[in-house]
Formats: structure tokens, C-alpha cells, sequence
């Protein structure tokens, strides 16, 4: 689908100081009652990212993606896991410091070189699937977002999230240009919709106040109350997490 709005500067009105509340809510219902099995998302089986396995694909890699109700098929979980794609996964993910994340330099070099470590990494992740059967390889491919759910669970302080919520909550149609913008609001000068405050200060603040760990990344902290507000889920704890993966494009 081709890219129809860009992401520009808009702020979603859930991050905006008189809807902190609300966030807090969002960010409380979600982590700590025991509502979503994505709470678990970042840690489970220890986390994506410790140091033993962050620079290669894992089974609960895979599994993790499910509490965020995001299947993956079996051909795509065979490339992903096994020779040639996951020892190229691989050396690409070894080409990303751990200690690179969004809110740093590093980090925002990585994501918005062109054809740099980053990029390569998303496009050799996009190819899972590919081998299926042409009858099953669009319930099987690796778009958007499937793709960005995974890196992020490989860096989660560093990839954000993109899904249908998001892009529409931010008025953008598709996932292009997402880093880039993101960077820009995590680098910027104090946003005036925000207090004059940086979004990541804003997101800190969010999370203190809801009582998480720290090591919650701020990405997942932006992409969850995004999420509970985009899908009004904040009134709903049955709600599933389903988002629509079957338009996934750029």
C-alpha cells in the first residue's frame, strides 16, 4: 500500500499532560492487574535481550510474539530459526551494540542509516516466509508488524513497535518513516504539546508514576498506552490484542 500520510509532528492526545491520568491508568491495567498477556512480552523467558542470546533468534523469541496475539507460522519459524536466514539474522544483529537504544546517539545513527546494520536487519527479516507454499505465504510472511514486534524483542530499547493503532493514533498510513520520526521526537528540543518537556522525559515520568520497573523500555511504555487508547481498551480488560496483520505493507 503506498504510502498516503506522512508522519509528521503530530502527539497523540493520550501523551498530552492533561491526558496523564489516563496513561498512568492505561500503563496500571495493562503491566500491573494481570489483564494482558503482553506484559510478559519483553521478559519472557528471561528476555530477548540478555546478553546469551541477544544477538541470534530463539524459540521464545517466537513465543513471545504470541502475547501480543501475533502468530507465526511454521514455515517462517523454520527460516527464522534455522540456516541461511538465521546465521544472517544473526550477524547483523551482532552488528548492533546492546548498548545502542533510541535515546541515545548511537542508537538514532543506527536508525536512520540508509542501508546501515538496522535496516539490512528489518529487510532480512521481511524474507521469513517466503519459501511457503504461495497459497499460505501471506498468512506466513514477516511484514511490518510482525517484524517490528520481533525486533523489538531483540532490542527493546531501541526498535519501536508499528501497528494499525499506532500509524492511525499518529495519522500516518504504513510503517515508512516511523524510525525516522521517532528519532527526531526522541532527539528533539522539548515538545510544546508535552509542557515544553522531551517525549522521553514525558514517558519516564509515566512509567514512575505507574509504578514499574525501570527497565521497562520506554518504546513499550509509548506503544502500550498508545495501544490502550487507540483500541479503548483501557475499558475493556477482555479485549484481546489482535491487531489487523493481514495489510501489512512497506
Amino acid at each position: 500500500m503506498a504510502k498516503t500520510k506522512q508522519w509528521g509532528s503530530t502527539i497523540p492526545r493520550i501523551l498530552t499532560p492533561e491526558s496523564e491520568d489516563r496513561a498512568v491508568q492505561h500503563l496500571i491495567t495493562y503491566f500491573r492487574e494481570g489483564n494482558y498477556a503482553g506484559a510478559s512480552f519483553e521478559r519472557l523467558g528471561g528476555g530477548g535481550d540478555r546478553p546469551e542470546v541477544a544477538d541470534r533468534i530463539t524459540a521464545d523469541d517466537l513465543l513471545a510474539l504470541a502475547m501480543l496475539s501475533v502468530s507465526v507460522g511454521g514455515f517462517a519459524a523454520r527460516e527464522i530459526l534455522m540456516r541461511p536466514l538465521a546465521d544472517e539474522i544473526s550477524d547483523l544483529l551482532r552488528q548492533i551494540p546492546h548498548s545502542a537504544t533510541i535515546e541515545n546517539e548511537e542508537g538514532r545513527t543506527l536508525l536512520t542509516e540508509r542501508d546501515g546494520a538496522a535496516s539490512r536487519l528489518w529487510t532480512s527479516v521481511r524474507k521469513a516466509g517466503a519459501a511457503a507454499p504461495q497459497r499460505m505465504r501471506r498468512a506466513q510472511s514477516f511484514g511490518p508488524v510482525r517484524t517490528s514486534k520481533l525486533l523489538a524483542r531483540k532490542r527493546p530499547h531501541l526498535f519501536p513497535i508499528y501497528d494499525s493503532v499506532i500509524g492511525r493514533e499518529y495519522g500516518a498510513d504504513g510503517s515508512l518513516g516511523y524510525w525516522a520520526f521517532l528519532c527526531a521526537q526522541f532527539g528533539s528540543a522539548p515538545h510544546p504539546a508535552l509542557d515544553d518537556r522531551p517525549l522521553a522525559e514525558r514517558l519516564r515520568d509515566l512509567r514512575r508514576r505507574a509504578g514499574l520497573d525501570q527497565n521497562l523500555s520506554l518504546l513499550r511504555v509509548l506503544d502500550v498506552v498508545i495501544w490502550m487508547d487507540g483500541t479503548d481498551a483501557g475499558s475493556d480488560v477482555d479485549a484481546g490484542e489482535t491487531v489487523d496483520i493481514n495489510d501489512e505493507d512497506v
